[in-house]
């Protein structure tokens, strides 16, 4: 007859051996799927930002409403009550 101390270890070592190999699968998926690029057939966005590594926006493509405001050498011109110009 195996002893209570005896059943608790050998169920220990087999939750063990299950967690580490479920541990293995997970890591070894992610790090397969690191070197994908996504690719998507349609997305809905309303802006989106292209920016250089120092992160200064280069480019915008937005909706009316998100639109930035204009930048003229190096300053950003904001418009009054009036609202925008007509695009």
């Amino acid at each position: 007859m195996e002893t209570k101390l005896q059943r608790d270890v050998r169920f220990l070592k087999a939750y063990s051996l299950i967690i580490t190999l479920l541990l293995a699968v997970v890591a070894f998926t992610t790090m397969t799927r690191a070197d994908q690029k996504p690719k998507f057939e349609e997305i809905d966005v309303e802006r989106i930002n292209v920016v250089e590594k120092d992160g200064k926006v280069k480019l915008v493509i937005s909706n009316k409403d998100r639109f930035p405001d204009p930048v003229i050498k190096g300053r950003a011109i904001r418009y009054g009550k009036a609202g925008r110009p007509a695009a």
